[in-house]
This record gives C-alpha cells, sequence and structure tokens, in this order.
C-alpha cells in the first residue's frame, strides 16, 4: 500500500488525504466489585515493653554515663571539673557495658553507654592534657 492509497482528489483536481479516525477508547474502567466484602478492623493491642529491674538500672546507669560524660568534654578547658566528671562519667559506663553483657536489653542502650565511655575517656585526656601544660607553662615562669 502506497501513501497515495488513501488519497482521493477533491473539486480543484488536487489530492487529499483521507484519515481515518482511530477507534475510541473507553477510559479505565474498574473491575465489577461483586461479593467484594473490606475486612472488618481489629483493634490493635498497645505494645508495652516490660523491663526488668537489672535492665532498668542498666539504662539510667548508660545515660547517666553519657550525660556525665558529654559534661566532661564539654568542661575539659576546666579540668577540676572535667577530671571528676569524667572519671564517675567512664565509671557508669562501664557498669552499665557490664550489665547489658548479662541482660539482653530491649533497646539500643549499650550505645549511649559506649558513647558515655567515649565521651569521658576524651574528656579526661584533655583535661590531663591541660593539667600537663597548665604545669609546664607555670614551671618554666622565670620566678620559680
Amino acid at each position: 500500500m502506497s501513501e497515495f492509497d488513501n488519497q482521493t482528489p477533491d473539486n480543484n483536481g488536487q489530492q487529499q488525504q483521507n484519515y481515518q479516525q482511530p477507534p475510541q477508547q473507553q477510559g479505565y474502567q474498574p473491575p465489577p466489585q461483586q461479593g467484594y466484602q473490606p475486612l472488618p478492623q481489629q483493634p490493635y493491642a498497645p505494645v508495652y515493653s516490660v523491663m526488668t529491674p537489672e535492665q532498668r538500672s542498666a539504662r539510667s546507669m548508660a545515660i547517666a554515663g553519657m550525660v556525665l560524660g558529654i559534661l566532661a568534654l564539654v568542661f575539659c578547658w576546666f579540668f577540676w571539673l572535667s577530671l571528676p566528671l569524667g572519671i564517675v562519667g567512664m565509671i557508669l559506663s562501664i557498669v552499665a557495658i557490664k550489665r547489658y553483657e548479662f541482660v539482653q536489653p530491649i533497646g539500643g542502650e549499650k550505645g549511649m553507654a559506649v558513647a558515655g565511655l567515649v565521651c569521658s575517656i576524651i574528656g579526661l585526656l584533655v583535661g590531663i592534657i591541660l593539667i600537663i601544660v597548665v604545669i609546664a607553662a607555670v614551671s618554666s615562669l622565670p620566678w620559680m
């Protein structure tokens, strides 16, 4: 079939193109909903996490160790604050990690204990370095 097969001459002798209309397509028709019954909604039971006393004490120690470790970092320039905060934060974090080894906690609080331990160690190291720097600076003064 050539391109001139659909052409017919019009009144002036020129070729006129006959266009065929594409078949009309209907819009999307959803399938019939015969016999469809929605399932009844069941009420959700509230989820309670029951923590044992060992889990609660380990969680509390992890939170306290992390808070004290962060405070040791914040006050690391004041070594008289940083050292006690870092020591107590490190002790609480180590005890919390040891308790987590014996108890399977529900949440991820072991991460808080590890973060508290890291912050406490960094706060202690910076405090100790500052003490060494201050002692070296004071001992190098000419009047001593």
